[in-house]
Parts: structure tokens; C-alpha cells; sequence
């Protein structure tokens, strides 16, 4: 089996455990982003690389973590409730100032 199909159609303990995996990775870095930015007095532009990787893993891992117990399915409807959810919070951004 090739490896996409492993990680999505395979074991649910390893698919739980590489999602356990990114989803920690990216919580790690953007810990580290964070505490740089308040300790060190630096900008979250300094480290916008990081909070890219941090950002883009994270989702990631949960929605493998998602699939590992319902399957492909339940990843599928995280994704659509994400971008939903994101939908509706850029469209309350932009409408703030119109109000």
C-alpha cells in the first residue's frame, strides 16, 4: 500500500499517533513563537516562517487524528466545518469596520 493511502486508510493506532505527532510539532512551535515574541521583544513577523509551518500542521494532525477514529468521513467533515467556521470568521473581520 502506498504511504498516502497507509496514513489515511491504515492502522488507526499509527494514524492516531502521526497525528498526535503534527499536532504536538506544530503546538510546539507555535509555543516557541510565542515566547520568543513575549520574552524577547521580537515580532510575529520576525518568525512569520514558523507560524506558517505551525499553522498548517496543526489542522493537519487534527484531522488525521479525526480520521483515525471515524474514518475518512469524519476527517471530511472537519475540513468543511474548518473552512466554514473560517468563512464565517474572515466575513465578521471585514464587516466590523462597515457596521
Amino acid at each position: 500500500m502506498p504511504v498516502l493511502d497507509q496514513l489515511l486508510l491504515g492502522d488507526p493506532s499509527g494514524r492516531m499517533g502521526y497525528g498526535l505527532g503534527l499536532f504536538m510539532l506544530a503546538s510546539a512551535v507555535l509555543v516557541w513563537v510565542e515566547w520568543r515574541v513575549r520574552r524577547r521583544g521580537e515580532t510575529y513577523l520576525d518568525h512569520r516562517e514558523a507560524l506558517a509551518l505551525g499553522a498548517a500542521f496543526a489542522p493537519v494532525g487534527v484531522a488525521v487524528m479525526i480520521s483515525a477514529l471515524w474514518g475518512l468521513l469524519g476527517a471530511a467533515v472537519f475540513v468543511v466545518v474548518a473552512m466554514v467556521a473560517c468563512g464565517i470568521g474572515a466575513v465578521v473581520m471585514l464587516m466590523r469596520g462597515v457596521i
